[in-house]
């Protein structure tokens, strides 16, 4: 009897897995949507989009009163428009560019890639070094993984 060493096991169950079960891969959370899924875009007038300027910076008070910052993030002569996506969740455009997704609860939350090139829009937090591996296998971060030697954590509202 011949025996399969573990990779070619693996390789075998998950191309066997993969073109049978398409279905499961769309339930994924992290799974890409296509343009097709997206609404059909919506210019906001002005008064929509300076609400939507206000609750970006009442929701992120790290922007303090940088008026430059506020400025490149949500310029007040900007051509905003908005998309729904899903029935749940509202995509907000800015000069084309997507920065911000807004949930059912109207929680604005930005683009991943507007994170990386503001990073100090959100607070920081920094675990200690044991709670890392943890965290990159998707684990919460819960108060002894702030609070021991290594970890700090910036002073926020509740």
């Amino acid at each position: 009897i011949a025996r399969r060493s573990h990779r070619e096991g693996m390789a075998a169950s998950s191309s066997s897995s993969s073109s049978s079960s398409s279905s499961s891969s769309s339930s994924s959370w992290f799974r890409s949507f296509s343009v097709d899924e997206i609404g059909p875009q919506t210019a906001c007038k002005g008064s929509v989009s300076e609400e939507i300027r206000r609750r970006i910076v009442e929701t992120y008070p790290l922007l303090g009163a940088d008026e430059a910052l506020i400025e490149a993030l949500v310029p007040k002569k900007a051509t905003v428009t908005t998309s729904r996506w899903n029935k749940q969740w509202t995509l907000i455009f800015i000069d084309g560019d997507m920065r911000f997704v807004e949930d059912r609860d109207e929680h604005i939350v930005p683009t991943l890639r507007l994170v990386h090139k503001y990073p100090f829009l959100m607070p920081h937090m920094q675990v200690d070094k044991g709670a890392l591996r943890f965290i990159m296998n998707g684990a919460n971060v819960l108060c002894p993984g702030l609070t021991s030697p290594g970890a700090r954590m910036d002073d926020v509202e509740a």
